[in-house]
């Protein structure tokens, strides 16, 4: 019985122990073949056209072995993808994903949405400049970890309905866009720091940034058809942020005034 036991016990640890090899094989293949894929996308988007810097931790360790333990390392990393003057990017989704940019700038593009960042969980800044047919961001919602976003020269936005699940945006900079009329997207993004709706002549309801209390700076700097009686309400409801008015005066938060 006792040798029967042990007999159980060997075959069973043997066993386990194949497995975990086995499981070991296959993370390195994973690792080997997904930073090949990764080389292989850094050099298809170079031959593209697009603009690519990366800061890798695996570089960073290369000079100095001791950098494997200091966190800070880990959490400098960043690759930045630049794409500008390409009318339509649809053809171009697989090749961005496979990157896995950090920073993004598209920067001439005649797309109507950006659907081509659906998913694109390894996203944390975004910028979006003078794309003349870009209608909404609704392709945001599934981008959830962005923490900073800007959004320049883009005259037919109309909303930012796309932000409303950003629950990690901390600035956000929209200038220069015409149509924009709702900013009700924003109303529940308590994360939000900085914000700047400059230069965009449709706004007129602000009533969403009003439940924003942890708003550092607003900026409203030529948005003209935004009533007195708005600001002074939004004056009322953020007593601690500092607002640049639509005349371009500014109105520093209460408790900073000297």
């Amino acid at each position: 019985m006792q040798e029967s036991m042990q007999t159980f016990v060997r075959i069973y640890f043997r066993r386990l122990g194949l497995l975990l090899l086995g499981l070991v094989i296959i993370l390195c293949g994973w690792f080997v073949w997904s930073n090949y894929d990764y080389r292989v996308a850094v050099r298809e988007a170079k031959a593209a056209g697009f603009e690519w810097e990366a800061q890798e931790p695996a570089d960073l360790i290369k000079n100095d072995w001791h950098a494997i333990f200091d966190r800070h390392i880990w959490n400098s990393a960043f690759r930045s993808l630049s794409i500008r003057d390409v009318s339509d990017l649809r053809s171009y989704r697989k090749l961005i994903h496979r990157l896995q940019p950090t920073e993004m700038l598209i920067e001439g593009s005649d797309n109507g949405e950006m659907n081509i960042l659906k998913g694109l969980d390894s996203l944390r800044i975004l910028s979006l400049g003078h794309c003349p047919k870009l209608q909404n961001l609704n392709a945001l919602v599934e981008v959830p970890r962005l923490g900073s976003i800007e959004c320049v020269d883009c005259p037919d936005l109309e909303n930012l309905d796309g932000l409303k699940s950003a629950s990690e945006l901390t600035n956000l900079k929209i200038v220069f866009c015409q149509k924009l009329r709702s900013v009700d997207g924003l109303k529940n993004i308590s994360t939000l720091l900085n914000l700047s709706l400059n230069e965009c002549p449709a706004l007129r309801n602000i009533d969403a940034l009003k439940g924003l209390r942890g708003l550092i700076k607003l900026a409203l700097y030529r948005t003209p058809n935004i009533s007195m009686k708005a600001l002074s309400e939004l004056r009322a409801a953020l007593p601690s942020t500092d607002i640049v008015l639509p005349d371009g005066t500014e109105s520093p938060a209460p408790n900073t005034r000297q």
